[in-house]
Formats: C-alpha cells, sequence, structure tokens
C-alpha cells in the first residue's frame, strides 16, 4: 500500500507489481551492511542491487507471478489504447529502483 502522501497522486494502485518482500529486506540489508563499510548511501544501494542481483531476480518474479502478468498486460493494453501509464515511487530518479525495470518490462510488451 502507498504511503499516505501518494494517495493525492495515483489512479491505481497495483501491489503485485512491486518486488516481493523479501528481496526488499534482502537488499535493505545488503545495504546497511555495505553503508557500515563506509560506502555512502548511493554506492551502498547501487553495491546492494548487485550483490542480490536484485534486477534479475525482479524480472523473474515478475514473470513467474500470473498476477502480475495480468497487470502487465493490462497496462500494455492501455498504452496501445493512447493512455498515459506512470509509474510513482518514492525513491528518486538517481536511485535505482523497481519501477525502472518495470518500465523496460512494460515496453518490451508494447
Amino acid at each position: 500500500m502507498p504511503t499516505p502522501w501518494f494517495y493525492a497522486a495515483i489512479e491505481e494502485n497495483h501491489p503485485e507489481l512491486g518486488p516481493p518482500g523479501s528481496l526488499l529486506d534482502e537488499t535493505k540489508d545488503r545495504q546497511e551492511e555495505f553503508q557500515m563499510q563506509g560506502l555512502c548511501e548511493e554506492g551502498a544501494i547501487e553495491a546492494a542491487w548487485e550483490a542480490v542481483d536484485f534486477a534479475e531476480r525482479y524480472r523473474e518474479y515478475l514473470a513467474d507471478s500470473d498476477e502480475a502478468q495480468a497487470t502487465i498486460v493490462d497496462l500494455a493494453d492501455e498504452v496501445r489504447d493512447g493512455e498515459d501509464v506512470v509509474f510513482v515511487c518514492y525513491e528518486s530518479d538517481d536511485k535505482p529502483c523497481h519501477r525502472h525495470l518495470l518500465v523496460d518490462v512494460l515496453r518490451e510488451r508494447v
């Protein structure tokens, strides 16, 4: 569920497109480890993503989830019909975020 300040910015919420909690937890744990080793926040986030193979595992999750696949098909149909689809997240654009991967997956379908 999005944080309260997101409610005004979104029309639809698709939790099935979010990364699995276990992947998020593992990534956060690794980020904290890298920060404890002296990496800056940005460097630690990028190192954690690489260490847990976030991109590949998230793509695998999307491919294996029937619910995620159904939503991706629906969103691709909306884009083909001329509708705008925008993904929002609390992560800034300069940090790795699953929405960037999701855009790539959606583009592959359109």
